[in-house]
């Protein structure tokens, strides 16, 4: 009960009730449950027909930077209006990156992913900071420029 001298330059004793704290944790990731929900949802919306329509919908929409349109679907509903002009920013971005591809193919991509995408982007055109409406509407005006472009080629298809 009489407590031990503290010895100069020596450590304590450890207590006799102790809590050993020297353990590490580590996280889990389980990637195949993500993918397991993108399957359900797939199985359980609208199914498309053809080989690029198929593809198409395997195929999500990403910018230049790697970000994907439902990463940058969550960024239009921020608080801030920087986050917000920033992901229509990366949504043009990835519209105007389809051209790059084979037109029917781009335009199909284009087609699965827009019910998703209109009703955040037309939010946007109401919103109350100006950069935020000016690229909501430049990229709608970007979506309406590629489904016209490849519709006018369809029909010089039909000509020819």
């Amino acid at each position: 009960a009489k407590r031990p001298k503290a010895k100069v330059g020596k450590r304590a004793p450890a207590k006799i009730n102790s809590t050993d704290t020297s353990f590490k944790t580590a996280s889990v990731g389980v990637r195949s449950q993500g993918k397991s929900l993108d399957k359900n949802k797939n199985a359980t919306g609208n199914q498309l027909q053809g080989a690029e329509s198929s593809a198409a919908a395997r195929m999500e929409l990403a910018s230049s930077r790697g970000n994907a349109l439902s990463t940058l679907q969550a960024s239009l509903r921020h608080h801030a209006p920087a986050v917000r002009a920033s992901g229509l920013r990366g949504i043009r971005d990835a519209v105007q990156s389809l051209s790059s591809l084979e037109v029917t193919l781009g335009i199909s991509i284009l087609e699965a992913n827009l019910p998703s995408l209109l009703p955040n982007m037309c939010r946007c055109w109401l919103d109350e900071d100006d950069d935020a409406r000016r690229l909501a509407v430049c990229l709608f005006g970007d979506i309406l420029k590629s489904i016209k472009l490849s519709s006018e080629q369809a029909d010089l298809k039909c000509l020819a």
